[in-house]
């Protein structure tokens, strides 16, 4: 009798052990579970926006309030109500594109490295307008920056996989470059950047906060004779790196392989 009742007790040692090691792991199948957390995780950081239906969006580049593109092709985007096409995205057709696109901005343009194009009826190629070309023309074709990451005349680019800092003069013919900073980041030997936006670096391994800040915000903000001067800081984003794999893009608005939409904050 004595030995049966220890057996039992073993057999249920051994069950809670089991279960326990289960829960540990995370989850025992629980996929459902597993995405939730992923949408709270980033809703911790980032305001929860809405749910969008847009199968194109899993192939961005580059994306901005009105619109976003992918290698090829271009799309209105409204996040708040749907297209007669029942998606919140609606392809806008290109004419005579010479090469990838690369970057977009909002509904308005996207560029190529030899071309930049205006949204009318159809994206229609546009020959005096290719002011932004300054910073390939002068940096290199290995150049990474996002058309929107222009403020006040500042530019975050990846020249060579190396942050920097431009400070521009800009009209409305052309950007002239007045100096280069070298920004300081904690990438790894092997971390190469992907793409930049609005606020984030995403490079193979991580994303990473862009954060301008003001060098002399004490007298600039005291005085008005005394001009504000900008740097950036960039910091490794720990939300957005820990769900690495589940993110679509970051920037303004940040979207998930479900295609919840975030917005920065």
């Amino acid at each position: 009798m004595i030995k049966w009742v220890i057996v039992i007790i073993n057999k249920k040692i051994t069950i809670l052990g089991l279960l326990f090691i289960c829960i540990i792991l995370t989850g025992c199948g629980n996929d459902k579970e597993k995405e939730l957390s992923t949408k709270e995780q980033i809703s911790k950081t980032y305001e929860y926006y809405s749910n969008i239906k847009c199968s194109d969006i899993d192939n961005v580049i580059d994306l901005n309030f009105g619109g976003f593109v992918t290698k090829n092709k271009a799309y209105e985007l409204n996040i708040e109500q749907v297209y007669s096409n029942e998606q919140n995205c609606k392809e806008v057709p290109i004419e005579n594109l010479d090469d990838d696109i690369i970057m977009g901005s909002g509904q308005s343009k996207a560029y190529t490295r030899k071309n930049s194009y205006g949204i009318g009826k159809g994206m229609q190629k546009i020959t005096n307008n290719n002011r932004e070309y300054a910073l390939f023309s002068t940096l290199g074709n290995n150049v990474l920056y996002h058309n929107s990451n222009a403020t006040n005349g500042y530019y975050i680019v990846s020249v060579d996989n190396n942050i920097k800092m431009i400070k521009t003069t800009v009209n409305e013919e052309e950007i002239s470059i007045k100096n280069i900073i070298d920004v300081d980041t904690d990438f790894s030997s092997d971390e190469q950047v992907i793409s930049i936006s609005e606020y984030f670096i995403k490079t193979n391994k991580a994303f990473y906060k862009i954060k301008k800040y003001k060098e002399n915000k004490e007298e600039c903000e005291k005085y008005a004779d005394i001009s504000c001067k900008y740097g950036f800081k960039i910091n490794k984003d720990k939300t957005l790196t820990n769900n690495y794999n589940n993110i679509l893009f970051a920037g303004f608005y940040i979207i998930d392989k479900d295609h919840n939409v975030y917005k920065y904050k």
